[in-house]
């Protein structure tokens, strides 16, 4: 371990194993030593530190921290980002809003005090010069490298017996447009202004015409996943997984997905079925769960309560092994599906896992194992211990953003949600089945229909920050205007302001009846 303690501008001493080192660096800004360190310890954690910290410093967990490579983390002492939180305006991610109670995934980086593996930056290295703002570097690097499977984190434990809050002075509005014109589509700058001026009443034209002539980052091809394979020995495959699956009418693609897991390599050792119904005088339709051999117990509970919510919530209460793992009733699998999920948990260690899965011929969204933003309810894997603390929120019911939001619950317990690129299910997207009723909103029946959904609104009122709801807004403005019959800019503005009010009213009236699970 080699810790770097800096006054903020620059490298004031260097430790290694509590040795001072001596620089022979020419320049001493703090990326141009931490980029000097990483080659010449290239095998070792950099730490770095403001030296006002230097007591708080927490060095026993790094080790703790660091279980494989391609890491960074750092800690974030003060109630705001250095970088301006008009950030949100702009990225709509879960990364943005960040639980500093917890370890979190978020790109967005301290330079207080944090830590990062000397092989990342010896990878990144030909696309990544050190800048001499050492808060808008470690930023940068995050950002570029979070996508190809570099993990990024939020870490309250890298300093211990803190009870402080520092202040520290915001991004400049140069310096955030700068940032944004780099390593976000050039579109964004301009949305950027147009939301600085609608939502705070600033006019940015400098800030703005100054980002125009940087170029947008050259974003590294290289992935991570040698570096995790390199700390980590891959275990025997020990645990157990139940699967659960809630179905209405759909008969036929259960008994597929039944068949694909009763020729697994891997068996499960539940499956749990929940099956709805709404008709008050139906019963079950799944005749084949006891005329037919499994190679695993099946729970099977039928209920007139319809909701894939409800559902799932009864399903988790049923799980018993260490592992579950969330399935559609329309997905196919290999038959060692399960044995390469199992594979694949033993050698990340990480507890919840949104699985690949496509329709036949859609393409895929990425190929590496990186931090995932949202959470697929579909296809995923989660940890046991996740399931006794998390349950799917009723408000959401027949709605959207249900997975969003029980992803969101994962990340605020402190675990993080990561895409698997492999294996990979195959969705067939099947038709609704013949006895699905539409739920009927109290909304259903304003004057003025509410947009976009309450349940999306919820959402962003429960987990994004106000700047984010802003560029939500903004974005929303032009993407239904594409939709509308209404043409005439003046009159779709008043009718999209009153839909939006609307919206959040709802939202508002769903978070104030949160049903009773």
């Amino acid at each position: 371990m080699v810790i770097v303690f800096h006054n903020g501008l620059r490298a004031q001493q260097v430790l290694l194993n509590n040795q001072v080192v001596t620089l022979t660096v020419k320049k001493k800004s703090i990326g141009d030593v931490l980029q000097y360190l990483s080659e010449k310890y290239n095998n070792e954690v950099l730490v770095w530190c403001h030296e006002s910290l230097k007591e708080y410093l927490n060095t026993d967990i790094i080790p703790t921290i660091f279980k494989h490579g391609n890491l960074i983390c750092s800690f974030h002492p003060g109630t705001e980002y250095p970088l301006s939180d008009a950030i949100g305006y702009v990225d709509q991610t879960s990364f943005i809003k960040v639980n500093r109670k917890v370890r979190f995934s978020t790109w967005r980086m301290s330079s207080w005090v944090g830590a990062i593996d000397s092989r990342v930056l010896i990878k990144l290295a030909h696309v990544l010069k050190p800048e001499r703002d050492f808060e808008y570097f470690l930023n940068s690097l995050a950002k570029m490298a979070m996508p190809i499977g570099l993990f990024c984190y939020s870490e309250p434990s890298l300093l211990k017996n803190y009870e402080g809050s520092i202040i520290t002075p915001k991004t400049s509005n140069y310096e955030l447009f700068k940032f944004v014109k780099q390593h976000y589509k050039k579109v964004w700058v301009w949305l950027l202004f147009l939301d600085l001026l609608i939502y705070e009443k600033k006019i940015v034209i400098l800030p703005l015409f100054f980002s125009l002539f940087y170029k947008k980052k050259i974003w590294p091809t290289v992935m991570f996943e040698e570096i995790w394979d390199d700390n980590l020995d891959l275990q025997k495959v020990t645990s157990s997984i139940d699967v659960i699956i809630p179905t209405i009418g759909r008969k036929k693609y259960l008994y597929d997905i039944l068949n694909d897991l009763n020729q697994q390599t891997f068996f499960p050792q539940n499956v749990i079925i929940v099956e709805q119904n709404p008709n008050s005088d139906s019963v079950s339709e799944l005749d084949y769960l006891t005329g037919q051999k499994w190679n695993f117990k099946i729970k099977h509970t039928f209920t007139h309560t319809a909701g894939a919510c409800n559902a799932r919530n009864i399903a988790i209460d049923q799980v018993e092994s260490e592992w579950a793992f969330l399935a559609d009733d329309d997905i196919r699998i290999d038959k060692d599906f399960l044995n390469q999920c199992m594979q694949e948990i033993a050698s990340s260690s990480m507890n919840a896992y949104t699985i690949a899965n496509k329709q036949p011929e859609e393409k895929l969204i990425g190929s590496n194992l990186k931090q995932f933003e949202t959470f697929g309810s579909g296809c995923s894997l989660v940890n046991g211990n996740i399931l006794k603390k998390a349950k799917f929120d009723l408000r959401f019911e027949y709605g959207y953003g249900e997975d969003a939001d029980f992803g969101m619950k994962i990340r605020n317990l402190g675990y993080d949600v990561i895409y698997l690129p492999k294996p990979m299910a195959i969705h067939l997207k099947a038709p609704s089945g013949g006895f699905r009723v539409k739920h009927s909103f109290p909304w259903f029946n304003e004057l003025v229909s509410p947009k976009p959904s309450p349940t999306i609104m919820l959402f962003y009122l429960l987990h994004r920050e106000p700047k984010q709801l802003s560029g939500y807004q903004t974005i929303s403005f032009f993407k239904f205007h594409k939709g509308s019959n209404d043409k005439i800019p003046l009159k779709y503005s008043r009718d999209f302001i009153q839909k939006w009010k609307k919206s959040i009213e709802w939202a508002n009236y769903l978070i104030q009846n949160e049903p009773v699970r």
